[in-house]
């Protein structure tokens, strides 16, 4: 037993991981995938010094993310004036036209 803890502490089980699939709830039946992708560097040239050519490089993240299971892209308004969200509605797009 941990200095200091109380002995029904240590002898507690911890409570079973929940499962990957569950994902995470964020309100009363509004669940969202545990892992996402964040798209605030997708089109945000302020910040982070996006410029168009790197397109291609972008499809291939969103390509390589779906292909890994992902289906949560994190995207606002605000992450370069809205561009990260016209990126991925395009890339999305592309993929379901290419299945």
């Amino acid at each position: 037993r941990a200095v200091g803890a109380p002995a029904a502490a240590a002898d507690a089980s911890p409570a079973p991981a929940p499962a990957v699939d569950d994902g995470v709830e964020l309100a009363p039946g509004l669940r969202v995938p545990p892992l996402g992708v964040g798209t605030w560097a997708w089109g945000d040239s302020l910040f982070w010094g996006y410029r168009p050519d790197q397109d291609e490089d972008l499809e291939a993240a969103y390509a390589a993310s779906t292909a890994g299971g992902i289906t949560l892209f994190d995207t606002a308004e605000v992450y370069g004036f809205g561009k990260s969200e016209l990126l991925c509605g395009r890339f999305a797009r592309q993929s379901a036209a290419s299945t």
